[in-house]
């Protein structure tokens, strides 16, 4: 038995994301990405540190964004 451990990138784990990549591939700053997670809408896990998503919080996250959940109501000058 091989006494040496396999090294894999989190990112090779099918289905998982880091959050710092996903956050590099929506186009958002940090503290965006963190207020989505801060109201809940961005399902993240925590592992030794470093945050990860899942491809089914993803998904769920990009149907809210599509289906306007995450849209403010106009208000000043543009209600």
């Amino acid at each position: 038995m091989n006494s040496k451990f396999t090294q894999t990138t989190p990112e090779a784990v099918a289905g998982i994301t880091s959050l710092s990549v996903y956050r590099r591939q929506l186009g958002v700053s940090k503290t965006t990405l963190w207020r989505y997670r801060r109201n809940g809408w961005l399902k993240c896990f925590n592992v030794l540190g470093k945050l990860f998503v899942t491809r089914e919080s993803i998904a769920e996250f990009e149907a809210m964004m599509r289906s306007g959940k995450l849209a403010k109501e106009p208000h000043g000058c543009a209600a």
